[in-house]
């Protein structure tokens, strides 16, 4: 539960900080499409890469 605690805001912050875009089209359209589901499945595998647990 920990690491789940730490994860969130980890994430959020590279998603924010170097793919804006995702959250930009979540916040626009209010709806993830196949592509943008795609896009951050891949985003989500990389981050898992570099995640370093508190």
């Amino acid at each position: 539960m920990d690491k789940l605690k730490s994860y969130e805001p980890q994430v959020l912050d590279y998603v924010k900080g170097k793919y804006p875009e995702i959250m930009k089209e979540i916040d626009e359209k209010q709806i993830i499409s196949s592509e943008l589901e795609k896009k951050m499945k891949e985003v989500l595998s990389e981050f898992d890469n570099i995640f370093v647990a508190g």
